[in-house]
Order: structure tokens, then sequence, then C-alpha cells
């Protein structure tokens, strides 16, 4: 039987203690970041958009003004940690100014999801300034970016029973959409 010296072993419970240490910092941080979402729920009034049509800003090729709808409820942000952020305001002027966000109301008030081809036009409204109609509260009108689709597909929702439309429409990338009904299944309770 060969005998191992002292300092080997403890070199030998070292190194394994190391490697331990460096597979625990690895899973700790790929875990935080993979369940780590960047959404809030809020309840307040908001614009809700993922059906809205729009037309294109006439001095901004990035931008398109979108027509929405004005809810106050449950509704949620992505790529935001805090519903301050989104919250509405009165503008000096008088002016009722809301932000656009996400609901799955929308399902229920009566719009279907549709799958968009990349060449339509797209419209990220997630997040962006809304100002509401004095003269029909229901409906804002909000300052919508155009989003680069990267040669994907995306998604909008159009009205049950009209035809399908997708160009110059609000709409998310498939991955935005899972990610937020990810975030909403999780906080639904």
């Amino acid at each position: 039987m060969r005998f191992v010296p002292k300092t080997k072993i403890v070199f030998i419970l070292c190194f394994i203690f190391v490697i331990l240490l460096i597979c625990f910092y690895l899973y700790s941080v790929y875990s935080n970041q993979s369940s780590k979402i960047n959404a809030v729920k809020c309840n307040q009034k908001y614009g809700l958009c993922p059906a809205a049509s729009c037309i294109p800003n006439p001095t901004d090729s990035t931008q398109a003004y979108c027509s929405c709808d004005v809810v106050n409820g449950v509704n949620y942000s992505l790529g935001n940690d805090s519903c301050e952020k989104v919250k509405g305001y009165t503008s000096k002027n008088g002016q009722e100014v809301i932000y656009s966000t996400f609901s799955p109301i929308i399902q229920s008030m009566g719009y279907k999801k549709t799958n968009c081809p990349p060449q339509d036009i797209n419209l990220n409204c997630m997040n962006k300034i809304c100002s509401v109609n004095p003269n029909d509260p229901s409906n804002a009108i909000c300052v919508c970016d155009v989003s680069d689709n990267q040669g994907l597909d995306w998604l909008t929702f159009n009205k049950n029973k009209t035809p399908t439309t997708c160009n110059y429409q609000s709409g998310a990338s498939a991955q935005d959409y899972k990610t937020i009904n990810s975030f909403i299944d999780s906080n639904s309770k």
C-alpha cells in the first residue's frame, strides 16, 4: 500500500472545494438571470394597444401614431420594474396622459391573436406615452416606435370577424409575447 503525502491530500481537497464553489456560483448566477423577468404588474389606467391600427409619423419614419383603447385595471409592463414609471398624469395644459401596457383582457374584448410576416410594419407600443382623447375618453393616441423584426414573424391582435391586418399595427415578437404571458401566469394570483 502506497502512502499519499499529507500536502497532496490537502491540495486535492482544496481543489475540489474550489471547483464546487465555482459550480455553485455559476448555478446561482444562471438561475437568477433565467428566472428574472423585467416586468411589473400594475392596477391603473392605461392604453391597450396590441390591436391598434397606426399611421406613420410624417416627420419621423421611426415612429407612428396609434389609436388605442383606454382601460382601467390590471395591466402588465414588460421591460419595466415600477408602476410609477407608467403611471398616468395630467399635463401642465390639462391634457390627460397615460402609458400603453398590456393586458390579456384584450381577448375578452373580442380580439384574436394574429401571426404576422416580418415584412409588415410592426409597431412597439409597450410603455409609450399616450394622450387621452378629450372628446372620447375611451380612446388615446399613443406614439409608438417602428420595430426591427430581424426577419422574424411577429404577432398582433385583430377584431373577431373582421379582415386580418398586420401592416402598421402594434404588435410584439413571439419571444416578448411568451415572456409577458409567463410573467402574467406567475403573477395572476
